[in-house]
């Protein structure tokens, strides 16, 4: 399991604003995800839990209408398409 922390200010709708972004992720996460909101310090915080995925299933970002595959390597995200995104399954199967 896997946890997420952002802050929020208090002008700010974090859980709706990840509930957007999360909208465009398909097949839709739900089922691996929760978000919640927690107060520490006197700061709030959107804590989102990712769940283990245990499918055969690979996400992809629909970007207006057209689905693109990201990864993450150490610190940074990539985008992966066609071979580079084939061979990247290969390598890490579900």
């Amino acid at each position: 399991m896997a946890k997420c922390l952002t802050l929020a200010n208090s002008n700010s709708r974090p859980h709706g604003y990840f509930s957007r972004r999360r909208d465009r992720i398909q097949p839709r996460p739900t089922s691996w995800l929760s978000v919640k909101m927690r107060s520490f310090e006197n700061r709030d915080l959107c804590v989102i839990t990712l769940r283990q995925v245990v499918s055969d299933d690979w996400f992809y970002l629909n970007d207006g209408g057209t689905s693109k595959f990201y990864v993450r390597e150490g610190n940074s995200t990539r985008l992966l398409s066609g071979p580079d995104a084939d061979e990247y399954k290969r390598a890490n199967p579900r």
